[in-house]
């Protein structure tokens, strides 16, 4: 009997008596721990069942599949702009009985307009007049009106603010920055300039 077929009687042999061992793996001799059994020449040992379909990775040359590389995990999300609000005030004067927006008025608002645009977004705008107590008080009130839309007029032309997005208010005599005692008409005139007046207040927006 030669070598060989000595070594294959012997896996017969013991694939018989450890038939559910042998099973674990077909076509493979194991031990009794279910590993393959190596013959001398380190070659993983065969039962007559074995066949080139049933080679098992470490035996007869059979290699395990290189594995797939992982997908790179997603990139974090941005961080959230930082949100920094403010308001612009800002308040223009006009002489005395007038509505229209002078060359100071003019100044005053093209300040505030440069300062919005330093801004990302622009929210709420306030545009209130108000004037003296020289007149009646339902003429004032339409004084004071009118003078806020002069205002609101100037910063639509302007492209500062969006067409009904400004609220316009005309407060007429009730809220004077000044009270000034009985003087001539000039005088009285003179002393009651701060009370001619539109406020703008600008709630604005900056995206960082």
């Amino acid at each position: 009997m030669t070598k060989q077929r000595f070594l294959a009687a012997i896996a017969v042999v013991l694939a018989a008596a450890a038939p559910s061992i042998a099973n674990a793996l077909p076509g493979y001799l194991t031990d009794s721990q279910g590993a393959i059994v190596h013959n001398n020449f380190g070659e993983c040992w065969h039962t007559s069942q074995w066949t080139p379909e049933l080679a098992v990775i470490g035996c007869d040359g059979k290699v395990a599949e290189p594995m797939a590389e992982p997908a790179p995990p997603p990139p974090p999300p941005p961080p959230m702009p930082k949100v920094e609000r403010a308001s612009l005030d800002a308040s223009v004067f006009f002489e005395f009985d007038r509505a229209n927006v002078n060359p100071d008025a003019v100044e005053v608002l093209d300040d505030l307009m440069s300062r919005m645009g330093a801004y990302d977004e622009i929210g709420a705008v306030s545009v209130t007049g108000n004037a003296d107590r020289i007149g009646s008080d339902a003429y004032n009130i339409d004084l004071s009106l009118r003078r806020a839309q002069s205002v609101e007029q100037y910063l639509l032309d302007h492209h500062a603010v969006s067409s009904g997005n400004a609220q316009l208010r005309g407060l007429g005599e009730s809220q004077p920055r000044v009270m000034c005692d009985d003087m001539s008409r000039m005088a009285l005139i003179e002393c009651l300039a701060p009370n001619r007046r539109v406020d703008i207040t600008v709630d604005v927006k900056r995206m960082r």
